[in-house]
Protein backbone atom coordinates (compact mmCIF):
# COMPACT_ATOMS: atom_id res chain seq x y z
CA UNK A 1 0.00 0.00 0.00
CA UNK A 2 1.43 2.93 -1.23
CA UNK A 3 2.36 6.20 1.74
CA UNK A 4 0.16 9.43 1.45
CA UNK A 5 3.06 12.01 -0.04
CA UNK A 6 4.66 13.65 3.21
CA UNK A 7 2.75 17.12 3.29
CA UNK A 8 -0.84 14.62 4.15
CA UNK A 9 0.57 12.53 6.87
CA UNK A 10 1.71 12.60 10.10
CA UNK A 11 5.28 13.28 10.08
CA UNK A 12 5.58 11.22 13.85
CA UNK A 13 4.12 7.95 12.22
CA UNK A 14 7.44 6.74 10.45
CA UNK A 15 8.76 3.49 9.37
CA UNK A 16 10.14 3.28 12.85
CA UNK A 17 7.17 4.02 14.90
CA UNK A 18 6.30 0.65 15.95
CA UNK A 19 3.47 -0.35 18.52
CA UNK A 20 3.72 -2.42 20.79
CA UNK A 21 0.94 -5.68 20.59
CA UNK A 22 -0.09 -8.60 21.83
CA UNK A 23 -3.18 -11.26 20.44
CA UNK A 24 -6.49 -11.08 22.59
CA UNK A 25 -8.68 -13.46 21.52
CA UNK A 26 -12.22 -13.41 22.73
CA UNK A 27 -15.92 -15.80 21.66
CA UNK A 28 -19.24 -14.20 21.28
CA UNK A 29 -22.14 -16.30 21.67
CA UNK A 30 -25.08 -16.16 19.76
CA UNK A 31 -28.58 -17.35 19.85
CA UNK A 32 -30.13 -18.46 16.48
CA UNK A 33 -34.11 -18.16 15.60
CA UNK A 34 -34.13 -21.85 14.43
CA UNK A 35 -32.10 -25.14 15.58
CA UNK A 36 -28.97 -25.41 13.28
CA UNK A 37 -28.03 -29.15 12.54
CA UNK A 38 -30.68 -30.96 14.91
CA UNK A 39 -30.70 -28.89 17.84
CA UNK A 40 -28.08 -26.31 18.19
CA UNK A 41 -29.36 -23.28 19.46
CA UNK A 42 -26.71 -20.84 18.89
CA UNK A 43 -23.10 -20.15 17.46
CA UNK A 44 -19.47 -18.72 18.99
CA UNK A 45 -18.12 -16.59 17.10
CA UNK A 46 -14.47 -16.71 18.20
CA UNK A 47 -11.90 -13.42 16.82
CA UNK A 48 -8.35 -12.20 17.44
CA UNK A 49 -7.23 -8.62 17.33
CA UNK A 50 -4.47 -6.56 18.16
CA UNK A 51 -4.31 -4.90 21.30
CA UNK A 52 -1.70 -2.47 21.92
CA UNK A 53 0.31 -2.88 25.44
CA UNK A 54 1.89 0.12 25.63
CA UNK A 55 0.81 1.72 29.05
CA UNK A 56 -1.53 4.94 28.11
CA UNK A 57 -3.89 7.16 30.87
CA UNK A 58 -7.34 8.50 29.62
CA UNK A 59 -7.84 12.06 30.02
CA UNK A 60 -11.38 12.49 29.65
CA UNK A 61 -12.35 16.05 27.64
CA UNK A 62 -14.76 18.49 29.71
CA UNK A 63 -15.27 21.75 29.98
CA UNK A 64 -14.01 21.58 33.68
CA UNK A 65 -10.95 19.88 32.31
CA UNK A 66 -10.00 22.38 30.02
CA UNK A 67 -10.80 25.34 32.72
CA UNK A 68 -8.58 23.41 35.93
CA UNK A 69 -5.37 23.16 33.27
CA UNK A 70 -5.65 27.03 32.42
CA UNK A 71 -6.04 27.73 36.16
CA UNK A 72 -3.12 25.63 37.31
CA UNK A 73 -0.01 26.94 38.53
CA UNK A 74 3.25 25.38 36.53
CA UNK A 75 3.66 22.94 40.16
CA UNK A 76 -0.14 22.10 39.62
CA UNK A 77 0.90 21.55 36.18
CA UNK A 78 3.78 19.06 37.44
CA UNK A 79 1.97 17.31 39.77
CA UNK A 80 -0.86 16.69 37.78
CA UNK A 81 1.78 15.55 34.55
CA UNK A 82 3.28 13.09 37.73
CA UNK A 83 -0.23 11.51 38.50
CA UNK A 84 -0.61 10.83 34.45
CA UNK A 85 2.25 9.34 33.94
CA UNK A 86 2.34 7.03 37.59
CA UNK A 87 -1.39 5.62 37.52
CA UNK A 88 -1.36 2.30 37.03
CA UNK A 89 -3.06 0.40 35.32
CA UNK A 90 -7.02 -0.28 36.48
CA UNK A 91 -6.53 1.94 39.56
CA UNK A 92 -8.48 4.69 41.00
CA UNK A 93 -5.88 5.85 43.66
CA UNK A 94 -2.19 7.14 43.41
CA UNK A 95 0.35 6.96 45.88
CA UNK A 96 2.65 10.53 45.82
CA UNK A 97 5.53 10.11 48.50
CA UNK A 98 5.51 13.58 49.14
CA UNK A 99 9.46 14.05 50.33
CA UNK A 100 10.48 11.85 46.69
CA UNK A 101 8.20 14.08 45.13
CA UNK A 102 9.70 17.12 46.38
CA UNK A 103 13.16 15.53 45.83
CA UNK A 104 12.47 14.83 42.08
CA UNK A 105 10.94 18.02 41.55
CA UNK A 106 13.20 20.15 43.27
CA UNK A 107 10.46 21.44 45.48
CA UNK A 108 9.65 22.68 49.05
CA UNK A 109 7.14 20.61 51.01
CA UNK A 110 4.91 24.24 50.84
CA UNK A 111 5.14 24.44 46.75
CA UNK A 112 3.80 20.67 46.79
CA UNK A 113 0.83 21.34 49.26
CA UNK A 114 -0.63 24.06 47.17
CA UNK A 115 -0.28 22.12 44.32
CA UNK A 116 -1.79 19.20 45.59
CA UNK A 117 -4.56 21.64 46.76
CA UNK A 118 -5.04 22.80 43.32
CA UNK A 119 -5.97 19.27 42.37
CA UNK A 120 -7.85 18.42 45.46
CA UNK A 121 -11.75 17.86 45.01
CA UNK A 122 -11.16 18.06 41.51
CA UNK A 123 -8.79 14.92 40.40
CA UNK A 124 -7.81 13.99 43.42
CA UNK A 125 -9.36 12.95 46.72
CA UNK A 126 -7.74 11.79 50.34
CA UNK A 127 -7.65 8.29 51.13
CA UNK A 128 -6.79 7.13 54.70
CA UNK A 129 -3.32 5.97 53.80
CA UNK A 130 -0.82 8.16 54.23
CA UNK A 131 0.43 9.78 51.18
CA UNK A 132 -2.47 8.02 49.08
CA UNK A 133 -5.51 9.87 46.66
CA UNK A 134 -8.57 8.58 45.01
CA UNK A 135 -8.28 9.79 41.22
CA UNK A 136 -11.31 11.00 39.81
CA UNK A 137 -12.44 8.78 37.00
CA UNK A 138 -14.28 11.45 35.46
CA UNK A 139 -11.39 12.99 34.80
CA UNK A 140 -8.82 10.40 33.92
CA UNK A 141 -8.60 6.64 34.30
CA UNK A 142 -6.16 4.17 33.24
CA UNK A 143 -8.20 1.15 32.01
CA UNK A 144 -11.78 0.76 31.17
CA UNK A 145 -14.09 2.64 33.12
CA UNK A 146 -16.80 0.57 31.67
CA UNK A 147 -15.35 -2.47 33.19
CA UNK A 148 -14.44 -0.91 36.21
CA UNK A 149 -17.84 1.10 37.34
CA UNK A 150 -20.48 -1.51 35.20
CA UNK A 151 -23.37 0.31 37.50
CA UNK A 152 -22.49 3.88 36.28
CA UNK A 153 -23.46 3.38 32.63
CA UNK A 154 -25.65 5.26 30.99
CA UNK A 155 -27.12 5.78 27.70
CA UNK A 156 -26.45 8.80 26.25
CA UNK A 157 -28.43 10.27 23.22
CA UNK A 158 -26.83 10.55 19.55
CA UNK A 159 -27.21 14.30 20.07
CA UNK A 160 -24.20 14.37 22.88
CA UNK A 161 -24.45 18.30 22.86
CA UNK A 162 -27.67 17.72 24.88
CA UNK A 163 -26.66 15.14 27.25
CA UNK A 164 -29.67 14.17 27.40
CA UNK A 165 -29.75 10.30 28.88
CA UNK A 166 -32.28 8.58 26.23
CA UNK A 167 -31.98 4.87 27.26
CA UNK A 168 -30.36 2.86 30.61
CA UNK A 169 -27.90 0.20 29.65
CA UNK A 170 -29.60 -1.96 32.27
CA UNK A 171 -32.55 -1.56 34.99
CA UNK A 172 -31.97 1.19 37.02
CA UNK A 173 -32.93 3.10 39.79
CA UNK A 174 -32.20 6.34 41.39
CA UNK A 175 -29.91 6.61 44.15
CA UNK A 176 -29.89 9.11 47.08
CA UNK A 177 -27.47 11.05 45.09
CA UNK A 178 -29.92 13.13 42.66
CA UNK A 179 -27.04 13.93 40.26
CA UNK A 180 -27.03 11.04 38.27
CA UNK A 181 -28.38 8.30 37.42
CA UNK A 182 -26.57 4.64 39.05
CA UNK A 183 -27.43 1.24 37.48
CA UNK A 184 -28.59 -1.46 39.60
CA UNK A 185 -27.61 -4.59 38.10
CA UNK A 186 -24.22 -5.81 36.51
CA UNK A 187 -24.39 -5.53 32.71
CA UNK A 188 -22.63 -9.12 33.13
CA UNK A 189 -25.32 -11.46 34.02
Amino acid sequence: MPRPSRDKCNPFVTYDFQIPVKQHKSTDLFNVDAPIEGNLTSVAVSSVKAVDIGRCVKLFHSEGIRQLFKDLSPAGKNLMFYVLMHLRYKQDFITIPEEDYCEEYGLKSRTFRTAKGELMGKVLAKRQRKDTYWINPAVLYSGSRVDAYPHNLVRISKSAEQNVVSEPVAEYTLTPNPERELLKESLYK
